[in-house]
């Protein structure tokens, strides 16, 4: 690393720990952080909050609170060997819960928890998939750390993600592009690895919700990026990143095996949702409805055994491009 790009990458690590350090203004915030610590005790780590929630841009009416809970390991954390098992082999874990507040009303929200050893793997260079890194690549808030070496150990990781992804995106685009294209085009890099369902407009409204700290981030980082490889350059608002033809293909080719492999990861997944997530059918059959106007009626078979009998759904939808 050279000496100016370690600097450029440094200014963005403050710039980066100063935006997920500063407190929510969210009211229920301080409840749920509450909850969380009387629940899990020492064994929490740290929350973190990200997803729709977190700006007035993507939020909805129909929207839940998402979280990411890091702890420091499994068995203390569930006191559940079964849980602790589906969380080492293929972190996260991820729960629904609701949350009475005499003051808010009824609060509903998920939570993924994953250890802080799953959790730095997850957003380096040695990541299994694309999961952690396409969500903490975005703007996340850290609500609550049990101490200042947690702190910062997240904070490095949420930038590696941001790295990471960068990294994971610069094949997949032309030899010159625009700022905000590059931009635009690595918020929804993740998307391409998961079957989703989400509203047509999600990747666009990320980006307006933080536009500017997105684009000076991503703007420095790939600064850093071109000046270790001493190649590319930036004029008026585009950059242009030359490179052989065949080079560029092989990476495209790497980085659509990663993403296959990333989907592949997520169908994985299923099962322990259906153990895991309370009413994961009932709310991913609300979401669709929300999200694309689909209304989807299930028998009491398929309702039973969605992974066995929901198959002609899922292929039906994505066909109609309903889900991705």
């Amino acid at each position: 690393m050279t000496p100016e790009a370690q600097a450029i990458r440094q200014k963005v690590r403050e710039g980066v720990r100063q935006a997920v350090l500063t407190p929510s203004s969210d009211p229920a915030l301080p409840a749920f952080t509450e909850y969380f610590r009387e629940r899990f005790g020492s064994e929490l780590l740290a929350v973190i909050l990200y997803g729709s929630c977190l700006s007035p841009v993507t939020r909805r009416e129909s929207s839940i609170y998402d979280f990411f809970l890091i702890c420091d390991r499994y068995r203390p954390f569930y006191r559940n060997l079964k849980l602790a098992l589906f969380n080492y082999c293929l972190p996260p874990n991820i729960f629904y819960f609701e949350l009475p507040d005499p003051g808010l009303g009824k609060l509903a929200g998920k939570y993924s928890v994953t250890s802080l050893p799953d959790f730095r793997q997850e957003t380096s260079p040695r990541a299994h998939d694309t999961y952690h890194l396409g969500r903490f690549a975005k703007r996340v808030t850290i609500a609550y750390t049990r101490d200042e070496k947690v702190r910062e150990a997240l904070v490095d990781a949420v930038v590696s993600a941001m790295e990471q992804n960068l990294r994971l995106v610069l094949p997949c685009l032309p030899e010159r592009f625009a700022r905000d294209e590059f931009v635009t085009t690595l918020l929804g890099m993740s998307y391409r690895g998961e079957t989703r369902v989400d509203v047509d407009t999600k990747v666009e409204e990320l980006f307006q919700a933080e536009a500017d700290y997105y684009r000076w981030c991503y703007r420095e980082l790939l600064r850093a990026h071109l000046l270790e490889r001493k190649v590319g350059a930036e004029a008026d608002g585009h950059y242009y990143l030359p490179g052989k033809p065949w080079p560029r293909r092989y990476r495209r080719l790497a980085v659509r095996a990663r993403l296959f492999k990333t989907r592949i990861r997520n169908y994985l997944r299923w099962p322990k949702y259906i153990i895991t997530f309370d009413n994961w059918l009932d709310y991913l059959l609300s979401k669709l409805e929300r999200s694309k106007g689909v209304r989807l009626e299930l028998n009491e078979r398929e309702r039973k055994y969605p992974l066995i009998f929901g198959w002609k759904h899922f292929f039906r939808l994505k066909r109609a491009g309903k889900i991705r």
